[in-house]
């Protein structure tokens, strides 16, 4: 116990400092070699396909073989265009980029939170230090928190504007809208927030509306058919225990629903009902990406949960991705007359893959209970996200 208080004090003398010795290692890592993930490759040869115009404004063939991201995405790698032509270079710039991101999360977490040591385990999450500089996770959750706070400093119209950009990268930050309307802020400010979100998503949103208005649900169609094997019914179809899909489909959408309603009107605090949404969706996915983490992190780490539970988590995450997942999927290519209980890694895969999943259910528990927002908050924060 005396040594792990020595360990918070240090960190809350030396917090820049050893914020700062990390980035210079990632920064040195990505410089030399580059993003640690493939997902930049990803990138790179959809910016390479992009025609020389504004994204958009195109063809189907190019809107629909580029990104099944909303609009924001899009516009967001076109920025990337003058580096099209060297993939280390890309990588480079890419990953410096949301380093950034990362570093704007820290310092948006240091105004709100007063306890800096929940805020270090942040730098130190292994999907941000493997996943983060190839994704574009960082700026999603970047533009989220930064709205959360412009929403504790009473300015609304600041905060649509940022929390409109998050859903335009991904879909899921649109969800805060109606958590925090269901917030016991005065209704002048829930009508500034949700008038101006729509005002910025319309804009934004303009020259589809005008050119390729189909193009706008594009990414909200599911990209996969059916459950990959990382999923609950994927991985009950490994073990030969699933029900025929369009049955597995109709129980999960079922349970997404129930999750939903549960989690929007059981919980207590705002911050807890924006969690619980979260959850209800990456929960019920038909597949599972290691990033979605970098989603969860600063909002778990404004709630009371223990830290060194939300750190196991991150690492239990990232062992079973890409680690454990590749080796197993190399193993036995996912197919079941391959995949067999007595293969110590297969075991291995089922059993973090249930506790990824006991980790998501303890979370999203936690969300509905009244005390989910941290006491370690700063005063205003604390108000708002309860």
């Amino acid at each position: 116990m005396k040594t792990r208080r020595k360990i918070i004090s240090f960190i809350e003398r030396k917090f820049w400092l050893l914020v700062t010795i990390i980035f210079l290692i990632q920064l040195i890592i990505l410089l030399v070699y580059g993003a640690l993930t493939d997902d930049s490759i990803l990138w790179f040869n959809l910016l390479r396909g992009m025609p020389r115009k504004i994204p958009y404004l195109t063809t189907d063939q190019f809107i629909i073989g580029a990104t099944e991201y909303p609009i924001g995405f899009t516009y967001f790698l076109f920025a990337f265009f003058p580096f099209r032509a060297d993939l280390q270079l890309f990588s480079k710039i890419f990953g410096l980029v949301q380093l950034a991101f990362a570093l704007g999360i820290i310092g948006i977490l240091y105004r709100l939170v007063n306890a800096r040591h929940r805020i270090f385990v942040f730098t130190l999450a292994p999907t941000v230090l493997i996943l983060g500089p190839a994704r574009f996770d960082l700026a999603v959750s970047f533009f989220v928190l930064f709205s959360l706070y412009f929403i504790v400093k009473c300015r609304e119209k600041i905060a649509s504007f940022f929390i409109s950009i998050a859903s335009l990268l991904k879909i899921y930050p649109a969800m805060f809208l109606p958590t925090f309307l269901r917030s016991d802020v005065k209704k002048s400010r829930k009508v500034n927030l949700l008038f101006y979100f729509l005002l910025f998503v319309i804009i934004f949103n303009l020259p589809l509306l005008l050119t390729n208005p189909k193009t706008i649900i594009f990414p909200f169609k599911n990209p996969t058919a059916n459950f990959r094997p990382e999923s609950f019914f994927g991985m009950l179809n490994l073990l030969d225990l699933a029900p025929p899909v369009a049955i597995a489909k109709l129980i999960n959408y079922s349970f997404l629903i129930i999750l939903f309603l549960i989690g929007f009107s059981k919980s207590r605090t705002t911050l807890g009902r924006f969690v619980a949404l979260i959850i209800a969706l990456v929960i019920t996915a038909s597949i599972f990406s290691p990033q979605w983490n970098i989603w969860l992190l600063p909002l778990l780490i404004l709630s009371s949960i223990n830290i060194t539970i939300i750190f196991l988590f991150d690492v239990i995450t990232a062992i079973e991705f890409p680690l454990v997942w590749h080796y197993v999927f190399h193993l036995t290519k996912f197919d079941g007359a391959l995949f067999s209980l007595a293969s110590p890694p297969c075991i291995l895969f089922i059993l973090l893959n249930l506790t990824r999943y006991g980790f998501y259910i303890y979370f999203y528990i936690k969300a509905l209970r009244s005390d989910f927002v941290g006491s370690f908050l700063t005063r205003k924060a604390s108000k708002i996200l309860r």
